[in-house]
């Protein structure tokens, strides 16, 4: 079963059973890199943490 996930700036998309989420501190940002960058998802992925067991974690908020 699928989830779909939504962000304040509009941003949604399909998450699944496996898929992980990469997240990352600002201070863990390196000094030449800005959320400008046009592909800063690959500099959150490299410098984040990645985590794995979120949908499960999700899946039994919702059917709480």
């Amino acid at each position: 079963m699928s989830l779909y996930i939504a962000n304040e700036n509009g941003d949604w998309w399909e998450f699944n059973p496996g898929d992980a989420l990469y997240i990352m501190r600002p201070e863990d940002c390196p000094a030449d890199e800005s959320p400008d960058n046009d592909k800063f998802e690959y500099v959150i992925m490299e410098n984040g943490i990645e985590v794995q067991e979120l949908y499960q974690d999700l899946t039994k908020l919702l059917n709480a």
